[in-house]
């Protein structure tokens, strides 16, 4: 078990087409309200535990995840639990089942 390393992270929307300013939001706002956790391109949790808490001023959010993966993998992604609502690929990272997440996102919507 190991904390995984996200210096070199990419996180990008997980679409062909451009999001909407409410979908980059609702990533924040389900940080709170919803499990979000790492998921594989289905949808399906590879990662348990996950805390999300979101810091909001105006236009700008943090949100903060932490928590176990469960599978191993070098990308995950960032949604509620259908298929469609896993918005954001995080990748350029390598992960083992048993290591450990925490890592924030920094967003600012004009």
């Amino acid at each position: 078990m190991a904390l995984v390393d996200f210096t070199n992270a990419r996180i990008e929307p997980n679409s062909s087409s451009p999001l909407n300013p409410m979908e980059y939001i609702r990533l924040g706002i389900n940080a709170v309200t919803e499990n979000i956790v790492p998921r594989n391109s289905s949808g399906s949790a590879i990662g348990t535990g996950s805390s999300g808490s979101l810091s909001a001023d105006s236009w700008y959010e943090k949100m903060y995840f932490q928590g176990t993966f469960t599978a191993s993998g070098n990308e995950f992604y960032l949604g509620t639990s259908a298929a469609s609502n896993v918005l954001w690929k995080v990748s350029n990272i390598s992960f083992s089942s048993g290591d450990t997440y925490s890592f924030y996102i920094d967003m600012e919507i004009e």
